[in-house]
C-alpha cells in the first residue's frame, strides 16, 4: 500500500534519513522504533508531506505522491495523528468529528451549511466515536477531555475521513496505563481495515501491537523483521533495547 525508496533528508550536516527503503502493507501494524534522534519523526513528516525529501520517492497505492501537499495526501487516503493532539477545544466532542467529517463533502461549500443538522453526518460521526469508545462523551466540550480521551478524539477525527493508511506519531505519549490499554485494544481492531505505521517509544505497546518492526539508528534502518526476531537481535539491543 505504501513504500519509500531511497529516501534521504539532511539538515545541514545531519543526515536525518539516509537511503531509507521500506514497504508497508494493508491490515498490518508496522512499528518504527529507535533512540531519540534516530530520524523517526523526520520519516513520518516526509510521509505526511510536511517535509519534502532531498532524494527518493514515496509511492502510495501505486501512485507517486512525493510532491503531494499534506492535504492532497489526506484526500488520497494517507492521514496522520500528531505527538500533540490537534483538536478544537471550544467545540463538543461530536462537533469535532462533524467538522473533520465535513472535509470529505463532495461540495466544498457544504462546509458552510449547519453540519449539526445533517442527520447522515451526525450518524456517521457517532459511529466514528463508537470506534474509539467516546460515544458517551459526545456532548462534552473537547477541552474537558482527559489527555488520553483527546488522543482518542483525534483518532476518531482521522477515521471520519475514511483513510486507507494512518501514521501514528507517539499515540500513547503521556497516557495513563488504563488509557494505553484502551488505545491498544482500539488499534488492534482498526488494523483489520487499515494499514498503520506506528512510531512509539513504549516497547510494551510496540511488541503487543506490531506485526513487523523496523529499527532506526542514526538515520538508517538497521533491521526490519518480526517482533520476536527484532527483540533478540544483538545490533538492536546495542542501539536501543539494551542488553
Amino acid at each position: 500500500m505504501l513504500s519509500i525508496n531511497g529516501l534521504r533528508k539532511s539538515f545541514g550536516n545531519i543526515n536525518a534519513n539516509n537511503d531509507l527503503n521500506l514497504t508497508f502493507y494493508p491490515s498490518r501494524i508496522h512499528a518504527v522504533i529507535g533512540p531519540n534522534g534516530a530520524g523517526k519523526t523526520t520519516l513520518i513528516n516526509q510521509l505526511s508531506g510536511e517535509i519534502i525529501p532531498d532524494h527518493g520517492s514515496i509511492i502510495f497505492k501505486n501512485k507517486n505522491i512525493t510532491a503531494f501537499k499534506p492535504w492532497q495526501r489526506a484526500q488520497a487516503g494517507l492521514q496522520r495523528t500528531y505527538q500533540l493532539s490537534k483538536i478544537f477545544p471550544e467545540f463538543t466532542v461530536l462537533e469535532n468529528v462533524l467538522i473533520a467529517n465535513s472535509c470529505n463533502m463532495a461540495n466544498s461549500f457544504g462546509f458552510f451549511e449547519n453540519i449539526r443538522k445533517i442527520e447522515s453526518r451526525r450518524r456517521d460521526s457517532l459511529k466514528f466515536l463508537e470506534l474509539v469508545d467516546l460515544e458517551t462523551k459526545k456532548d462534552q466540550l473537547a477541552s474537558e477531555l482527559s489527555h488520553g480521551e483527546a488522543r482518542q478524539l483525534e483518532l476518531s477525527m482521522v477515521l471520519s475521513n475514511s483513510p486507507d493508511f494512518i501514521l501514528l506519531d507517539e499515540p500513547t505519549a503521556g497516557m495513563s496505563q488504563t488509557e494505553t490499554k484502551l488505545l491498544v485494544t482500539i488499534l488492534q481492531k482498526l488494523k483489520i481495515d487499515l494499514g498503520i505505521l506506528l512510531v512509539e517509544h513504549d516497547m510494551n505497546v510496540v511488541f503487543e501491537l506490531a506485526d513487523i518492526i523496523s529499527v532506526m539508528d542514526k538515520g538508517k534502518i538497521i533491521k526490519t523483521d518480526k517482533p520476536v526476531e527484532v527483540k533478540s537481535d544483538p545490533a538492536v539491543k546495542r542501539a536501543y533495547l539494551g542488553d
